[in-house]
């Protein structure tokens, strides 16, 4: 018998071990968390909203999250509150500094008109703005547009005086004649130009040089693939819906935006949104050369240390 105990201790030992492999293994097939999904509220963001409206995500599978600016989001997804996020694509590059493994999934919208510089009505030319004051966002892009203004206007920057404003101050900054031109977006430059300031330049004399792109990590599209090809899924189906049916998508996507639906079409108008077939061009042949340029432009601006690895940048589909 004394041979038989340790016999069937070491059968024991065994049975417990297999069911603990068997466990984690157990652990490994269950689902996944839903993928967790922000932007801030913009045209170009609006079918990932879309998406969900018309239940083309699964509850389990995606989480949409709305903030309220876009250092939220930046500041989340760093913090792995967000597993993917929409940005401008200078944000996606300040961010891939830190996130070495991000990823673009897609491009979501170039700006066709939708970025402009406003004034106040006494001003007509780009060259009336020398001595005055142009609100403008400490972003890139308000950057990039300041750059592209005085370049066009014939100015140098100590011909003018910045004003550095967020998006939710601009409206007021003019109303109140704080500013006399401000460098915007929509749906803010759409309220303004309502309101009777004139449009001295918009972001169509600067071709495929704004955008907005989806960003994720490797990590997640490791971990959560099924999530992101739901997410994707879902997407191109709201962007078909917002392509063929806009009266309709624009009735949903109104409220979302404080705008009136039968405004929403001039928005869109300012708006590139690429389908399937011209996002597959533009990741396979321009965005990298669309990346090296804005890129180089961040670099002479200080905003950027050395130009990402854009062959990395470009995640393939899942």
């Amino acid at each position: 018998m004394r041979f038989l105990f340790p016999a069937f201790q070491r059968l024991i030992s065994r049975l417990c071990l297999l069911a603990f492999l068997l466990i984690l293994s157990g652990c490994h097939d269950e689902p996944s968390s839903p993928l967790r999904v922000g932007s801030i509220p913009w045209a170009g963001y609006e079918p990932l909203f879309l998406a969900k409206s018309l239940g083309f995500y699964p509850a389990d599978q995606v989480v949409l999250k709305e903030l309220n600016a876009s250092t939220e989001t930046l500041r989340a997804i760093k913090q792995g509150q967000l597993d993917v996020a929409a940005l401008t694509l200078d944000e996606a590059l300040r961010l891939a500094e830190q996130l070495p493994d991000l990823r673009i999934l897609l491009v979501m919208d170039i700006s066709h008109g939708a970025d402009k510089v406003i004034s106040h009505p006494d001003i007509a030319t780009l060259s009336q703005l020398k001595g005055k004051r142009i609100a403008v966002e400490e972003s890139t892009v308000g950057a990039y547009m300041l750059f592209q203004t005085l370049a066009q206007a014939g100015l140098e920057l100590n011909d003018i005086i910045p004003v550095a404003a967020t998006i939710n101050q601009h409206l007021s900054l003019m109303r109140s004649g704080q500013a006399d031109a401000v460098i915007t977006f929509d749906p803010v430059a759409f309220k303004l130009q309502k309101a009777g300031y004139q449009v001295l330049l918009d972001s169509r004399q600067i071709k495929n040089r704004i955008l907005d792109v989806l960003v994720t990590t490797q990590q997640q599209l490791e971990q959560k693939p099924d999530q992101i090809a739901s997410l994707l899924e879902g997407y191109w189906q709201a962007h078909a819906k917002l392509k063929a049916a806009p009266e309709e998508a624009y009735i949903l996507i109104a409220p979302r935006l404080k705008i009136e639906p039968n405004e929403l079409g001039r928005l869109y108008a300012d708006l590139i949104l690429p389908d399937q077939v011209e996002n597959q061009r533009l990741m396979n042949q321009q965005l990298s050369k669309i990346i090296n340029n804005m890129g180089q432009f961040m670099m002479d601006e200080g905003l950027l240390k050395a130009l990402p690895d854009t062959d990395a940048l470009l995640a393939q589909q899942p």
